[in-house]
C-alpha cells in the first residue's frame, strides 16, 4: 500500500537525484513553479517526492513531477503504481489542475527494441489500472536518452574505454594551448553568448538569461550540502571557445548546459572541457557523470548524429527512460491543452 505525506522542503533528504533535490526545489521556485514536497512509503521502500505546480494563465494550473520516484518499480506495477500515486495527490492539488506530469526516471521497456508506437505503449503502462488514465506526454521535458560514465575508475583507464579519436582531440587540444578554468559566476554574460550561437547552430530551444542567473544565484546565496554548481570555460589567450554548466549532486555530476563557438572548433575545446570536467568530478567524490541528452540510437541521419558520436566517445553506457507520462484530471482541458502544447526541436524527438 502507498502511503503520502506533506513534509516542508527543509525535511527533504533526497542525495541521489538532482532534480528532486532542495536545491532544484529552491532554483524553480525562482523561476516561479510552487514546490511541494512529500514522503513516500511504498512496500518496504522509503523516499522524499518533489511536486511542482505551475500556472502557465489565470485559467489552469499543472503539475510536474521531474525523475521521481527514484525507487524501482518493476513494469507490470507501474501503471497501478503511478494511478494510486496520482489518487492522493490530487488531495494537495489546487482546483483548476489539469493534469499530473510524470518525468520517469525508470528504464524503457524498450532499452533494447525499438518503440512501439503511442497507443501501443500507453496500453502497456495502462494494463492492470482501473482508470486507464495514463497518457504518453506530448513531448519530453528531461532527455529520457543519456549518456552515463563509471567515473570511479582511474584516469588511464577512462581514457582507454573512449574512443581513440576522442583520446587524440582531448590531447589535441590541450597541446594547442586550450585550458579550463572554474570560472566566476560574473563570466555568465560570455558563456550566455556561446549559449545563444550553440542554440541558434543547432536549432534547439533557447532558455532564458534569467533562469541562469537564478540557478548560479542559489549556489552563491544558499548553504545546502550536497550540491556544488560549478561554470567551466575552455578558453586559449583568454577568448572563450567553450563552456558548461556543471552540477555535482550526491554521487552523480551531471553536464547539464553547454556552449561552444563557431569559430576555432578545431581547437577541440569541447573535448577538453568535458575531461576536465570529468575530472573535477573525480576529485568531487561523485562516482558518476551523467553526459546529460543524447539522441535514442546510432542514425547518421539524424540531424544531432554529432553529438550522438561526440557523447557517446567519451565511453560509458546508454540509458533510456520512460520519459514523460500524464494523468489527465479534468480529460476535456487536458485533451485540449495537449493538443496546443509546443513540441520543442529536441534531439531526442527524431
Amino acid at each position: 500500500m502507498l502511503r503520502l505525506q506533506h513534509i516542508s522542503i527543509e525535511n527533504m533528504h533526497n542525495r541521489r537525484n538532482l532534480m528532486q533535490s532542495r536545491f532544484w526545489a529552491i532554483v524553480k521556485h525562482k523561476m516561479g513553479w510552487k514546490p511541494v514536497a512529500f514522503q513516500i512509503h511504498w512496500q518496504g521502500y522509503h523516499d522524499s517526492l518533489l511536486l511542482f505546480i505551475q500556472q502557465p494563465s489565470s485559467a489552469y494550473y499543472y503539475a510536474y513531477v521531474p525523475w521521481a520516484p527514484t525507487f524501482s518499480v518493476a513494469e507490470e506495477s507501474r501503471g497501478l503504481f503511478l494511478e494510486e500515486l496520482s489518487q492522493q495527490l490530487r488531495r494537495f492539488l489546487p482546483a483548476g489542475c489539469l493534469f499530473i506530469r510524470y518525468d520517469l526516471p525508470w528504464k524503457s521497456p524498450y532499452q533494447d527494441e525499438p518503440s512501439p508506437s503511442e497507443r501501443i505503449r500507453e496500453l502497456r503502462m495502462n494494463f492492470g489500472t482501473r482508470q486507464k488514465n495514463l497518457r504518453k506526454a506530448p513531448t519530453d521535458v528531461q532527455p529520457p536518452d543519456t549518456r552515463i560514465l563509471d567515473i570511479s575508475k582511474d584516469k588511464d583507464q577512462l581514457l582507454r574505454e573512449m574512443r581513440s579519436k576522442t583520446r587524440y582531440n582531448i590531447r589535441l587540444s590541450e597541446r594547442r594551448g586550450v585550458k579550463v578554468t572554474d570560472a566566476h559566476f560574473n563570466r555568465l554574460d560570455e558563456w550566455y553568448r556561446m549559449y545563444t550561437e550553440t542554440a541558434q547552430r543547432n536549432g534547439i530551444s533557447l532558455h532564458a538569461y534569467q533562469n541562469f542567473e537564478k540557478l548560479l544565484e542559489v549556489e552563491q546565496t544558499q548553504d545546502l550540502p550536497n550540491t556544488e554548481i560549478h561554470l567551466l570555460m575552455a578558453e586559449k589567450d583568454h577568448i572563450p571557445l567553450a563552456g558548461m554548466i556543471l552540477a555535482l549532486h550526491g554521487s552523480t555530476a551531471t553536464y547539464l548546459y553547454g556552449a561552444s563557438r563557431t569559430e576555432q572548433r578545431n581547437l577541440m575545446p569541447t573535448y577538453r572541457l568535458q575531461w576536465e570536467a570529468i575530472r573535477l568530478a573525480q576529485q568531487k567524490k561523485c562516482g558518476y557523470y551523467d553526459l546529460f541528452g543524447i539522441p535514442p540510437a546510432e542514425r547518421p541521419a539524424h540531424p544531432m548524429f554529432g553529438l550522438y558520436r561526440f557523447k557517446t566517445g567519451f565511453g560509458g553506457y546508454s540509458l533510456h527512460r520512460q520519459g514523460c507520462w500524464d494523468y489527465p484530471i479534468d480529460q476535456e482541458a487536458y485533451l485540449q491543452y495537449a493538443g496546443q502544447e509546443p513540441v520543442g526541436t529536441a534531439y531526442h524527438r527524431h
